[in-house]
């Protein structure tokens, strides 16, 4: 799947305004250990071992979350932000 189909599925989901990079920053909160464990074996960390993907909790429901200074992308499923970080994230560094 594209990036372009990745990014227009979960906007979809989520209706067309979706979230907003500060919304997301604010409801920040840790990835629990299997999660964190699910990044490593995804390979979605940046060259110092830093994760690329951060967990928010938005109206009780859970999003994942991978950005640049330059853009943000998320989704509801972890797997999904790891290959958005893949795909086009990492290419914004």
């Amino acid at each position: 799947m594209n990036r372009k189909a990745i990014i227009q599925k979960v906007i979809f989901k989520l209706g067309s305004k979706g979230l907003n990079y500060d919304t997301l920053n604010k409801n920040k909160v840790n990835l629990t250990k299997e999660e964190r464990e699910k990044v490593k074996k995804l390979k979605a960390e940046w060259s110092d071992d830093r994760s690329a993907i951060f967990k928010s909790i938005v109206k009780g429901k859970p999003y994942y979350v991978t950005h640049t200074h330059r853009a943000f992308q998320y989704s509801p499923k972890l797997e999904t932000a790891c290959n958005m970080f893949h795909n086009f994230i990492k290419s914004t560094a």
